[in-house]
Parts: structure tokens; C-alpha cells; sequence
């Protein structure tokens, strides 16, 4: 191990905490995306995210769900609440990087490997967010850490530790399972020279990659692992790393990491055979390729997707440790060798040029900023009414967590999105060609999204007031209250309803609408879920607008309640109005 001077020691705990400094302001200040959202309201409110006992979902990151589920029993409903470990898992994958490139000898290749993984674009977004991709991240860099010790030393300690970080991993992010794969066969030469290590290597191994492996065909069987596609390694797991890393991709472009893998690689075996080459670079090689291998073979045995953007993570960590270590190792015998680590320092640049602390790499469209929320609160007070906001549908549920954060209620509906018949209209940038001379814009962001407002409020005429009680107990949809259909064959309606809930168990209630032909079939649906608003109620008001477009085909219009896990509930005070939007 290289002697680190006193001077690059400090320099690297100040760059440390400068990033932990951004990371922590992120995790604070960037709204809640859509994956972040679900999981959210599906696993941590209702406390249920274990499999089998719980919603089925490639969206369940197991040990993340866990981790939310403490942070919000203890501090509520905040972001920092849910995104607490993916905030303390940089400190780790710091400490980790640390320690890696502590085995680097030239000081440059040193620094550019430390600047790329602590300023690594894409993978630094994760952890300032409620997903499992940092924790997994840190927690396979430490498997990989303490398997070069193993395979150099032999300590057991060492084996165990490593395996026990990649099933944490896989605990947090299944799509890890081919790169645990990989690593449990590279440590199984080395634990099986002794009795204790190889036992070791079935329990903390073997063991846990059946569980996760069997885990992962059941959900492949229910259709969940849908991330990605089979078109290709180079054009579905490359060619999205480079779009959400670096803004663009394209298919000469892709070839260079891949020629770059290819060449060092065949450098790297011509030297091992003159010179034993270190653990660090021939593990994450054999990661890389063994990976990549696996890969294929599944893609073209039983159709298991090529990993994609945020699933294809440690690929790009990878390449960083592989592309530094690789240099380091032919710059024994190539002194300009130094020179391949030279493009690592692109990353530390592209995540300069990306810092905000407001939106997203991936999903930059769905965090809507706060005086979005604030000009909608104040348009409501201007019609005495809950608004009805027309989004995109990846924006509903932050967009109501959002209101909830800030003390209020809400709902979006992406009903004829981006041409809602709205009072308002959150649209992206560039979806909208010509402009509606109906609505004027109000504010506009650096994600794209922009703001519309009516530039004449709706005249809306009441045309139904009704009250209503309801105790259900053990349906899945609830009530039918009918809603006047010649006036939804006529023009757009807006259904106002509210009323106070209470529930022993948490809810997954959700108040609907639904407009049907003569002979039954939906012709339109619209829900409004009130687990946004909290998950246990006792009596609590809530209030909501859900839109219903004008359909001239219209033979029945209705509202009804929906717990698709029929949980028993009751609504008092309820109120359904109906309004014409002339």
C-alpha cells in the first residue's frame, strides 16, 4: 500500500465534506419524484414492504422501504425523513472510495479516481433520494474492497464481509443479483482452500443468491422486472448511461468505453503473464466482463432485460475503479499509462455543470417547485373550490405529497394531458406546440415545466348537491353516486367532493369517477388518492375536484370509493357536488 501524504489526506475529507454538504442540501430541498412517492405511500405508511406480504412492485427496494419506514415513525413526513440513508450511505461509499484508491501508487491516477466516484453524474442524484441505488452502490464497493483483501490475504473476516455487503446490496437493489453472481464465483477459488471459509462462503453466499435469485424469478414470472430491454449491452445499458450522464447519445459514442474495455483488457492479460497484476484491477475487470457475460447469456436464453440507466449504476462505478486501477497497474511497465485515467476527469466536470438543488438527472419533470404549489393555493382561494390541475402522469402523486408537505390537499389529473380542460396546467417544456389563448403563463422553471393559468376563471353552474354517509366493510369499491349524464354528454363537469374519514387500519382509498357506454364499458376513469394525505385516519376532513371530460357517447356517470384491499372504512359528512364548466 502507497504512503498517502498528510496534505492528500485533508484534501480528500475536504472534498468529502463539501460533497456530503450538497448531497445533504439536495436531499432536502428537491421535491419528492414519482418512484419515491409510491414507495412511499405503498410501503412506509401502511408499514407493509416485505415480499409476500406486501403491494408487488420492482418499485419495493426492500432495506430502503425498511429504512423509510424508521425515518418516518420517528420524524414524520419530511424528505430527509425517507431519504436519511441514502444520505449516511455516502459517507460510507466516501469512506470506501477512500480506502480503494489508497491502493492506487501514482498520485494522479489517485485523484482522478477520487474525483470521478465522489463526483460521479447520475449516481451522485441517489444519495439525496428515497431509492436503494446509494446504499447498494457503497455497500458493493465495500464488497468489493474487502474481496481483493480476501483473495491477497485470506482472512475469512474479509470473505464474510464482502458477501455480506453484496446481499445487503441485492437487500436494496435486486437488479445487483448478475453482479453478486459474478463476485460469489471469483471468491469461491479462494474460500475453498479451507474448511471455515468455504462455510462461510455458502452461509453469507451461496444462501442469500438463492433467496434473492428465486425472489427475482418470482417477480420476473408476475412481469415486474420490466426495467431495460434486450436490444443490446452497448445500446440499452451504454447508450442510457450516457444520456442521463452526460445529455446525449449516440451509437459512435458507445464504442469508445467498450474499445477502451476491450484494449486495456488485452494490455492487462499480455502483462499478467510477465507480472502478477493486482486483485483490485482483475476483480473489477472480471466484474465487468463477468457481468456483461451473464448478461447475454440471459438476454438470450430467457429474455431478462440488459440493465438501464439507474439499474446499470454500478456499471459506471465500475468502469471509474476499472479505468483507474488499469492504469495504475500498466503504468509499471508503460510510464505514459497514467494517461488512461486522464478522461475520469469529465465526471467530476459533468456533475459541476449539473449541480442544482431542485430537480433530478433522470426525472426532471416531475419536481415541481414550491411557488407552483403557492400560486395553485392562491388560485383556489380565488375560486372558493379545490382546483383541478391538469400534469403528466408521473407528476400526480409527488404533486399531492407536495401539497401535503406544505399543510394542504391536492390532486392532479392527466386527463387529455397537456390539453386539460383545467384551471390550471403544469406542462414540460417542448410537449406543446401552439399556444392556448385561454390560459396565460404564470411561472416557469429550470426543469422545463411550466405553469398555466386560466386567464378567466371557469363559470362553473352547479347542476347536483347531495350529502351522503358510508360505512363499507370489506368491499373493494364502495357508494355510486350518479352524476347527471346529459350534462357529461354536453360539456366538461367538475365533481367537488369532501367529507371526514376514519379507518382502524391504514387506507389505500381512493375517490373515483367513472363514465360508461349503454353497454357498461369504461370510457372514463379519474381517481384521487387520498393516501396523500395520511394513512391512518380518524375522522379527518378531506376534499377533492376530479374532472370529467365531455363525452358524448355517455350513458352513466358516477362517483365511488375504491380500497382495492378492501380494508373496512367510513366517510361522515360526505358532500358530492357537481359543476357545470361553461
Amino acid at each position: 500500500m502507497p504512503q498517502i501524504a498528510r496534505a492528500e489526506r485533508w484534501a480528500f475529507v475536504a472534498l468529502t465534506v463539501l460533497v456530503l454538504t450538497y448531497v445533504l442540501l439536495r436531499a432536502l430541498q428537491v421535491p419528492l419524484v414519482h418512484d419515491e412517492a409510491v414507495s412511499f405511500i405503498a410501503y412506509v405508511q401502511t408499514g407493509a414492504f416485505l415480499p409476500f406480504h406486501s403491494m408487488w412492485d420492482a418499485n419495493n427496494h426492500f432495506l430502503n422501504s425498511l429504512c423509510g419506514v424508521v425515518g418516518h415513525r420517528l420524524f414524520g413526513f419530511h424528505p430527509l425523513a425517507l431519504r436519511w440513508a441514502s444520505v449516511l450511505s455516502f459517507v460510507l461509499h466516501a469512506w470506501c472510495v477512500w480506502r480503494l484508491g489508497a491502493r492506487l501508487h501514482h498520485c494522479f491516477i489517485r485523484w482522478m479516481f477520487w474525483g470521478a466516484m465522489l463526483l460521479c453524474p447520475f449516481l451522485l442524484d441517489f444519495f439525496s433520494l428515497f431509492r436503494g441505488y446509494g446504499p447498494a452502490m457503497a455497500l458493493l464497493l465495500v464488497s468489493v474492497r474487502h474481496a481483493a483483501i480476501f483473495l491477497e490475504t485470506g482472512p475469512a473476516r474479509s470473505l464474510i464481509v464482502s458477501l455480506l455487503s453484496m446481499s445487503l446490496a441485492m437487500g436494496f437493489v435486486l437488479s445487483f443479483l448478475p453482479v453478486a453472481i459474478v463476485l460469489t464465483a471469483l471468491l469461491l477459488p479462494g474460500a475453498r482452500r479451507a474448511r471455515q471459509p468455504f462455510i462461510a462462503w455458502l452461509v453469507f453466499g451461496l444462501v442469500p443468491l438463492t433467496l434473492f435469485a428465486l425472489l427475482a424469478w418470482h417477480m420476473a414470472e408476475l412481469g415486474l422486472l420490466y426495467q431495460g430491454d434486450t436490444e443490446g449491452y452497448a445500446a440499452t445499458t451504454i447508450g442510457s448511461l450516457l444520456k442521463v450522464a452526460f445529455g446525449a447519445d449516440a451509437a459512435v459514442w458507445r464504442v469508445a468505453p467498450v474499445l477502451f474495455l476491450a484494449l486495456v483488457s488485452a494490455g492487462l492479460a499480455l502483462m499478467h503473464r510477465r507480472a502478477r497484476l493486482p486483485q483490485g484491477v482483475i476483480i473489477v475487470g472480471a466484474l465487468l466482463w463477468g457481468e456483461w457475460a451473464l448478461r447475454w447469456l440471459l438476454a438470450e436464453t430467457i429474455g431478462l432485460n440488459y440493465a438501464e440507466d439507474r439499474t446499470a449504476l454500478h456499471v459506471l462505478a465500475l468502469f471509474i475503479a476499472f479505468a483507474a486501477f488499469a492504469a495504475d497497474a500498466l503504468r509499471r511497465t508503460h510510464a505514459a499509462a497514467w494517461l488512461l485515467a486522464l478522461p475520469l476527469v469529465v465526471f467530476p466536470l459533468r456533475s459541476a455543470t449539473m449541480a442544482n438543488l431542485d430537480r433530478t438527472a433522470l426525472w426532471p419533470e416531475q419536481s415541481i417547485p414550491d411557488r407552483f404549489i403557492d400560486r395553485i393555493e392562491s388560485l383556489e382561494q380565488e375560486l372558493g373550490r379545490p382546483s383541478v390541475v391538469g400534469m403528466h402522469r408521473l407528476a400526480g402523486l409527488p404533486y399531492g405529497l407536495q401539497r401535503r408537505s406544505r399543510f394542504g390537499e391536492g390532486d392532479g389529473t392527466a386527463t387529455n394531458w397537456p390539453d386539460t380542460p383545467a384551471d390550471a396546467r403544469i406542462e414540460i417544456k417542448g410537449v406543446r406546440f401552439d399556444a392556448d389563448p385561454r390560459y396565460v403563463l404564470a411561472d416557469s422553471a429550470g426543469n422545463g415545466l411550466m405553469l398555466y393559468v386560466r386567464r378567466d376563471p371557469w363559470e362553473c353552474r352547479p347542476i347536483m348537491d347531495t350529502l351522503f354517509e358510508l360505512q363499507s366493510v370489506g368491499l373493494e369499491r364502495s357508494l355510486g353516486l350518479s352524476i347527471p349524464v346529459e350534462r357529461v354528454r354536453a360539456g366538461e363537469v367538475i365533481a367537488v367532493a369532501h367529507g371526514a374519514l376514519r379507518g382502524p387500519d391504514p387506507l389505500d382509498l381512493r375517490v373515483c369517477v367513472g363514465v360508461f357506454d349503454s353497454a357498461g364499458h369504461v370510457l372514463h376513469g379519474d381517481h384521487a388518492v387520498l393516501a396523500t394525505r395520511r394513512a391512518l385516519w380518524s375522522g379527518e376532513p378531506w376534499r377533492t375536484a376530479l374532472l370529467i371530460p365531455r363525452i358524448p357517447e355517455a350513458a352513466r356517470a358516477e362517483l365511488f370509493f375504491w380500497e382495492p384491499r378492501r380494508k373496512a372504512f367510513s366517510v361522515e359528512h360526505g358532500r358530492l357536488r357537481a359543476l357545470s364548466m361553461d
